[in-house]
């Protein structure tokens, strides 16, 4: 996925949150001020959650046991 396309689903997935709570956000400060740590947030939890994913992709198969060896 392009950075131009993960920053268009960033957005609609904030903009999405926004609708679904709406009648549970009360912005304090501006809206402007809200949206930009949106985001920083959002990013936050993709780049975290895509670590986490090429972290477990990166174990060998073959060191993954359901059962301890002796």
């Amino acid at each position: 996925m392009g950075n131009r396309e993960l920053a268009e689903e960033i957005t609609q997935d904030i903009f999405i949150k926004l609708w679904e709570k709406r009648d549970e956000i009360h912005i304090r400060s501006s809206v402007r001020a809200y949206l930009l740590q949106a985001v920083k947030n959002q990013s936050i939890n993709y780049i975290t959650s895509a670590r986490a994913q090429v972290s477990t992709q990166e174990i060998p198969k073959n060191m993954v046991s359901s059962t301890p060896e002796d």
